[in-house]
């Protein structure tokens, strides 16, 4: 995740990628992603300085209300 330093929006749309098994064929992966319309950043949003292990960042986002026509939470995956 990147935030823009220039960025002036308090509100942001935000998509997770990654994979799914499928449960009957757990050998089975499929590309999915879950995508929330409309969420804004709470707390502190800095990333972590970089150092030479790799560190957790933690983000909280709190939903909002979608755009007219947005569901607020899509989830899709791949057919």
């Amino acid at each position: 995740m990147e935030l823009s330093e220039e960025a002036e929006n308090d509100t942001f749309r935000l998509t997770v990628a990654g994979e799914a098994s499928v449960r009957k064929n757990e050998g089975t992966k499929k590309i999915d992603s879950i995508t929330f319309d409309k969420v804004m950043p709470t707390g502190d949003i800095s990333k972590p300085t970089t150092q030479k292990e790799p560190q957790g960042w933690s983000v909280t986002f709190d939903l909002q209300p979608p755009r007219p026509g947005y569901m607020a939470v899509d989830y899709v995956v791949e057919e």
